[in-house]
């Protein structure tokens, strides 16, 4: 309903002049260089809002994402905590979403108030995936810590030399607090747009449709281009 309204609002013409449909919102959404005009469906959308979330939730920082934590996790790893009936519709859907997003989610090491098993702090790997185990051990990277480093003691005991190894080559700061990181962005940082530009499903680029929205054209004659290259190839198609 909503992508109907977006539609006829996106089409519409003025009081004199009839409003042309030229397609529907659908072929709108996508790629520019694929062919779209560069709008997003609500799905979408959705995906990469509650994408944001998940990160927020695993960012540690703000007092819903505690909340969230302390309702829903009970001090285990996110990841390792499911829906069950009856609770809150933002959690059944951050569950529904999270084996997507957090395999991208890496960890810049500071405190150590991470998961030492589960979390990917390990040259953006996770011990787990290391070691092919799935432990829902709750224990915390900064309780292998000593004062003066790393505790080779402890580590040894529990894992073997080659992992011992490549943690002891990660640089220590305990004085900065832990960064969650994005592997799928330029800067680290989590962007919503480059969320759905790694997340979303492309398609073949057209290099006709690279000219049209070439950056020395203004954008109200690549819409034109587009709008007529759009309708001529979908009834070409038909």
């Amino acid at each position: 309903m909503l992508e109907r309204i977006f539609n006829k609002f996106f089409w519409r013409g003025s009081a004199q002049n009839s409003k042309i449909h030229w397609t529907s919102w659908v072929n709108c959404c996508g790629s520019l260089h694929e062919g779209s005009l560069g709008c997003k469906t609500m799905s979408d959308l959705v995906y990469v809002f509650s994408f944001k979330l998940w990160f927020n939730l695993r960012n540690n920082g703000s007092l819903w994402a505690k909340f969230m934590r302390a309702k829903f996790c009970g001090g285990f790893h996110p990841s390792n905590c499911f829906y069950s009936k009856g609770q809150y519709k933002v959690w059944h859907h951050l569950c529904m979403i999270k084996w997507k997003v957090e395999p991208s989610l890496v960890w810049g090491l500071g405190q150590g108030n991470i998961f030492f098993w589960q979390d990917r702090w390990v040259n953006g790997q996770s011990l787990d995936s290391l070691l092919n185990t799935n432990s829902i051990n709750t224990v915390k990277v900064n309780a292998l810590l000593s004062a003066n480093g790393w505790d080779l003691v402890k580590l040894s005991q529990i894992l073997p030399q080659p992992i011992v190894y490549l943690i002891q080559q990660i640089p220590l700061n305990t004085i900065s607090r832990d960064v969650l990181l994005c592997s799928f962005t330029k800067d680290d940082h989590f962007s919503t747009k480059e969320d759905w530009h790694y997340f979303y499903c492309h398609n073949e680029e057209n290099k006709l449709f690279k000219m049209i929205w070439h950056f020395t054209i203004p954008s109200t004659i690549s819409v034109f281009c587009g709008d007529s290259f759009i309708s001529i190839f979908l009834r070409m198609s038909c």
